[in-house]
């Protein structure tokens, strides 16, 4: 939760996040020596009804508030809000660290994968991108885990790099390829049409052939690959 100004109803009377910091403060403690957040937490109620004109609606709500064991600044505190005030703190914080890493896959899908960045309203393009963008992050993750000493992140920006590497190449070689077609335009008359065709078909296959390979990996490339990484380089 954030630290507004949303009132808590506590015994009685009305306190900010903030105040209710204050009362329990000093009560915080870490679960064992070696846990590095301190917390503590109160049943309070809650108005869920948001029209002043209306009757309150108060509903019971656990807040906790956690903090480091060693912060080095006294507003370095977070709070949480359950609406089941019979679970213990503990599970509380575990079942938001499960969220939180839900989170941040959804970011990451987003900023790096592609989530939803098709140009279309459908809902199949919608639902698709859901399924392509999980299918990427599992390749990714596959591939961290295959590789035992990069980061996922390290193994993201490596894929990435190359990817972005191969569509430069493929719009570079659309400029060339127009550059080429003007300059043999002018051997028509010479070579005549089919004759131009035929080179330019040529010169477009072995292309394709070449971002080809080093998009799939050819086996002699996968070897050279292998060899790399043994050695370091990779």
């Amino acid at each position: 939760m954030k630290r507004g100004n949303l009132a808590y109803r506590y015994r009685s009377r009305t306190y900010t996040a903030a105040e209710l910091y204050t009362k329990v403060q000093r009560q915080m403690k870490p679960q064992n020596a070696q846990a590095r957040y301190k917390t503590a937490s109160l049943v309070v109620s809650l108005n869920l009804e948001t029209d002043a004109q209306q009757p309150a609606r108060w509903v019971e709500v656990r807040l906790v508030f956690s903090a480091p064991v060693r912060a080095r600044r006294t507003d370095t505190w977070v709070i949480f809000l359950c609406t089941d005030v019979t679970l213990r703190d503990t599970k509380i914080l575990e079942v938001y660290a499960l969220r939180w890493s839900i989170e941040v896959y959804f970011k990451e899908i987003k900023q790096h994968l592609g989530f939803l960045r098709e140009q279309s309203g459908r809902y199949q393009v919608a639902y698709a991108s859901v399924h392509l963008a999980a299918i990427r992050y599992l390749l990714l993750f596959e591939a961290m885990l295959r590789s035992g000493r990069l980061t996922y992140g390290e193994i993201r920006d490596r894929e990435s790099g190359r990817l972005q590497m191969l569509t430069y190449a493929a719009l570079l070689w659309q400029l060339f390829r127009a550059v080429i077609e003007g300059a043999l335009e002018s051997l028509v008359r010479e070579l005549g049409r089919k004759v131009v065709q035929k080179v330019t078909a040529a010169i477009d296959q072995t292309v394709e052939d070449f971002l080809n390979d080093a998009l799939q990996m050819n086996s002699e490339q996968v070897v050279a690959q292998l060899k790399a990484e043994e050695l370091g380089y990779l």
